[in-house]
């Protein structure tokens, strides 16, 4: 059995446990997270049936496919306290938007196979877009493997590094904008009085 840990559960962590465990791509029992508090985490745990530990380097050191679900500014940080514990062919999966494959491969200093990916909270919804960058050691088993975990929550799209930001742009930023403004269109004709709410 494929072990999966993740080593954050706030937002974007939690979601891609709860829809990975509700959709059946992955069995809780193969689940280990933590949390900087351990709080969330074991929130998490409550709700799917997943394992909290206390210790990133406890599901570090447990897993096969390793999600690093943290905020940018802290994925060097982490990887420094968990690096001696990841398996040496680890798939570790990133989803800080602003790290690059080529900082993930020489913080880990393994052979590690990196991957990059910018999900969409739409995915709550089984919806919106997956972007999806490989690591030049990702074996063609793994891309097999990330792309049906997340096209059974959406839709997975391959791209390039240098794309990423443009495509990020446009699969949640951008449509985020538009709904917003739509919204606005609508309160601002209910406001003037030409339809009635």
């Amino acid at each position: 059995m494929t072990r999966y840990g993740f080593i954050g559960t706030g937002s974007m962590g939690e979601m891609l446990i709860s829809q990975f465990t509700r959709t059946g791509c992955i069995a809780p029992a193969a689940i280990s997270a933590s949390s900087k508090s351990g709080t969330s985490a074991l929130a998490v745990a409550k709700k799917t049936g997943i394992t909290a530990k206390n210790e990133n380097r406890s599901v570090a050191a447990n897993s096969d496919v390793l999600f690093l679900c943290v905020k940018p500014l802290e994925v060097q940080g982490v990887i420094r306290e968990i690096r001696s514990d990841l398996k040496p062919d680890i798939l570790l999966i990133s989803i800080a938007a602003c790290v690059s494959l080529e900082d993930l491969a020489a913080w880990t200093g393994s052979n590690a196979r990196c991957v990059r990916i910018i999900p969409s909270v739409t995915a709550l919804q089984n919806s919106g877009v997956s972007l999806v960058v490989w690591g030049r050691n990702v074996h063609p088993s793994d891309k097999i493997l990330v792309l049906d975990l997340f096209n059974r929550i959406g839709t997975a799209v391959e791209t390039d590094e240098e794309s990423l930001e443009v495509c990020t742009n446009l699969t949640s930023c951008g449509p985020a904008l538009i709904a917003a403004m739509m919204s606005e269109f609508g309160s601002a004709v209910v406001r003037s009085g030409t339809i009635r709410p």
